[in-house]
């Protein structure tokens, strides 16, 4: 599919809120009813809601291409061309996918006959799903995802394992998701979410969201910049100020320590990589340490700690 330099400027601007309601109506079926279209935009907002500094709420095309292009490099999956125009007085660089064999951003869903889609990710690489709505969900490996055929009127999922949600905003249909005995409610937000057996856990990148325990009725709204965490033992919700910026780090391939302590690296080392790393001597925990991880090692990143802070490290087997 091509997209001409019209239309990526019309995007963009569309992302940036800056064209009138009935074209953004327009572009949105144009959206809707293009798989190929509807996959740009949406690796465009992933990159966007991943980006520290989309507080200014202008698209930054950089992180987007910074991102296409590790995509590239990994999976060898795409080829890209460059397309050079002006936003605002400002040169904009966008990545334009050509897609090769399998769409990337296919979700795979089936359509079973009780009117359920399932997607699954058995893959080590995260998983796009767009719903209905344009809401993006990104799964990774052993997360599943369901909806119903009627999910436009009612939006609810049952998800289960470790997922990024990019929701879109309606005031008026709540997006409710079911995980067990629990439930998230949010109207237009992004965060990560992890559904187990011991816990639930959000951290939350954008936006508000509301979790309830259906058994102990317990319930809990955080804003921005928090994160919940529920107990399914004993049912109790806490809540804290995100001290990680790396908890959607199996989905951005970046982690970023900035003078954090080797206690609190080792935590979000072994989350990335589904592994258990220690300090040999506890006490060390409180050493303070400065990195930036693309594409992650864990025996590069291992090394370079205990080179730099003259530690042990200990990595299950």
């Amino acid at each position: 599919m091509k997209i001409s330099a019209e239309k990526l400027e019309e995007i963009i601007d569309y992302l940036n809120g800056n064209i009138n309601q009935d074209r953004a109506k327009t572009l949105e079926r144009e959206i809707s009813e293009s798989a190929e279209l509807n996959g740009f935009v949406a690796e465009m907002k992933l990159y966007w809601y991943n980006s520290d500094n989309n507080s200014n709420h202008i698209y930054n095309t950089e992180l987007a291409k910074a991102n296409v292009n590790r995509r590239i490099n990994s999976r060898n999956r795409l080829r890209a061309r460059r397309i050079y125009i002006s936003l605002s007085g400002i040169a904009a660089i966008l990545i334009i996918a050509l897609f090769i064999g399998n769409s990337l951003f296919n979700n795979n869903t089936i359509n079973s006959d009780s009117g359920i889609y399932v997607a699954e990710n058995n893959s080590n690489t995260p998983k796009e799903v767009i719903l209905p709505d344009n809401s993006v969900v990104w799964l990774k490996q052993g997360a599943r995802l369901e909806y119903y055929n009627n999910y436009k009127t009612d939006r609810q999922v049952n998800f289960s394992g470790m997922a990024f949600f990019n929701v879109q905003k309606n005031s008026n249909n709540a997006f409710v998701i079911n995980t067990g005995k629990s439930s998230v409610k949010v109207l237009g937000t992004s965060f990560n979410l992890i559904s187990n057996n011991k816990h639930i856990k959000l951290n939350l990148k954008t936006g508000k969201v509301l979790l309830t325990d259906s058994i102990s009725n317990n319930k809990k709204i955080i804003t921005k910049g928090y994160n919940i965490t529920l107990n399914r033992d004993n049912h109790t919700l806490i809540t804290q100020k995100n001290r990680s910026i790396n908890y959607n780090s199996w989905l951005t391939s970046k982690l970023v320590f900035n003078n954090s302590s080797l206690g609190m690296i080792c935590r979000d080392v072994s989350n990335h990589f589904n592994t258990r790393v220690t300090l040999k001597n506890p006490q060390d925990s409180v050493i303070r340490f400065t990195a930036t991880y693309n594409n992650p090692d864990l025996d590069e990143i291992i090394s370079s700690i205990e080179f730099a802070t003259d530690t042990e490290l200990i990595r299950e087997k």
